[in-house]
């Protein structure tokens, strides 16, 4: 399923479609996303949201709610790890990642001047770490040309 935000001012709304490809041309993240999602068959969820937390795009099959949830989550975490490092005195937090026993999730923010974008990306654990997150940071490496 991939859920895009189909209005103007931001406000979410979800498109339903199935796994393939969307060639929606006004959504230019929409292929980054599916290619993403498809280099791994580990791959169950890819999330792309704004920094407060509103989903932007989603991929992968998600109970009703959850791709919500989870963004709002995964935006908080990002933002709660970068607090963390600041004020640890380790520096800039590049990422941050949980290991449970059911699999792998990586947030990272999409790079650019307004920081206004995070990525998160769900694996089983039928994949590594190392792995998912070095495709998620590429990802979001390559989302950053195409988004605002």
């Amino acid at each position: 399923m991939l859920g895009i935000d189909t209005t103007s001012d931001c406000a979410v709304g979800q498109v339903s479609a199935a796994p393939a490809v969307q060639t929606d041309a006004t959504h230019p993240y929409a292929g980054h996303l599916q290619a993403f999602f498809a280099t791994s068959p580990a791959m169950e969820l890819v999330i792309l949201c704004y920094a407060d937390g509103r989903p932007l795009a989603t991929v992968g099959e998600a109970p009703p709610n959850h791709a919500e949830r989870v963004a709002a989550m995964a935006s908080s975490f990002l933002a709660l790890s970068e607090t963390f490092a600041k004020e640890a005195s380790h520096g800039r937090c590049s990422y941050a990642t949980i290991t449970s026993a059911q699999g792998l999730l990586v947030a990272v923010r999409v790079p650019s001047p307004r920081k206004l974008y995070v990525l998160c990306a769900a694996a089983s654990r039928s994949d590594n770490l190392a792995m998912i997150l070095r495709r998620t940071l590429d990802c979001a490496d390559s989302l950053a040309t195409v988004l605002p």
